[in-house]
């Protein structure tokens, strides 16, 4: 695995974990480089500032000459595998760690599925776009409207992925309840325990007495339920 950082001297050392930015790739990749077909990859799909360092290797004669083919990463977990053939038709594979520091949305706290994204929950510092799959969620694009499509840890960078778009409520949002009986029409303050759109049923619960009813999504602010 190869490095490259500069010396008090300046010369150059190996190493290895190497920085690759879009000024530094190569014109020519060489498909006998698992490492420089690998940040060629990446580059080509978007990527411009890269941390790649080697996880390990599965070759049949580490001294043959061998000729990379493929790409496959698992963005999820920073990892990357670099598919390539040797002389004689046999497979070998190399495993790479991946970073990729951008700007980005980086959560303060963890946010539960179908809860609201609220803007002060993230803050807008350097993340790791390489688990977004370089599809992180703009600076302009973090929107309250927005609920977790999914949960979003504490520290992780907010992708396009993790939030969805709803006209209701979210999970933990504080609303009015409506009630209403043939004689009388009552209104409380309720906490929402589940997500719902408008026309959706769902739960929420009392506050002062911890009852739990159900009703029907009008509106963001009301959720509408009859008692008979």
């Amino acid at each position: 695995m190869l490095s490259i950082k500069g010396t008090a001297n300046g010369a150059w050392c190996l190493g290895f974990i190497f920085l690759l930015t879009a000024n530094s790739a190569l014109a020519d990749i060489e498909n006998s480089d698992a490492t420089q077909f690998l940040s060629s990859h990446l580059l080509s799909k978007g990527f411009d500032d890269l941390v790649i360092g080697e996880v390990g290797s599965k070759e049949a004669d580490n001294h043959q000459e061998v000729r990379y083919i493929s790409v496959d990463c698992t963005y999820k977990i920073n990892r990357c595998r670099v598919i390539g053939e040797d002389p004689k038709g046999n497979r070998v594979s190399s495993w790479f760690r991946v970073y990729s520091q951008q700007l980005g949305w980086q959560a303060k706290k963890s946010i539960r599925k179908h809860e609201r994204i609220l803007p002060s929950d993230f803050e807008w510092v350097m993340t790791d776009s390489f688990v977004c799959a370089n599809q992180r969620v703009g600076k302009e694009g973090l929107q309250s409207e927005a609920i977790a499509a999914e949960r979003v840890k504490k520290g992780s960078t907010l992708c396009d992925s993790h939030i969805q778009q709803s006209d209701g409520i979210a999970a933990g949002d504080i609303v009015s309840l409506t009630s209403t009986t043939e004689m009388l029409q009552l209104m409380i303050e309720v906490k929402a325990l589940d997500s719902g759109n408008v026309g959706d049923t769902i739960r929420v619960r009392i506050p002062s007495s911890g009852n739990i009813l159900e009703g029907k999504v009008v509106s963001s602010e009301l959720v509408e339920s009859e008692i008979e």
